[in-house]
C-alpha cells in the first residue's frame, strides 16, 4: 500500500517537474524568437528609410 503511493507521489513530482521544464523551453524559444524579430528589424529599418 505505501509503496503504490510513494509511486504515485514520484509521478505527480515527475509531471509536474516536465511541465515546468516544458514552460521553461517555450519561454526560451519565445525570447529568442522575439531577439530574432528585434535583430532583423534593426536591421531591416534602416534600409526601408533609406
Amino acid at each position: 500500500m505505501t509503496n503504490r503511493i510513494y509511486l504515485k507521489l514520484k509521478a505527480i513530482a515527475l509531471s509536474k517537474k516536465a511541465k515546468y521544464v516544458y514552460q521553461a523551453s517555450l519561454q526560451m524559444r519565445f525570447k529568442a524568437a522575439m531577439t530574432l524579430v528585434l535583430i532583423s528589424l534593426l536591421f531591416l529599418l534602416p534600409r526601408v528609410w533609406v
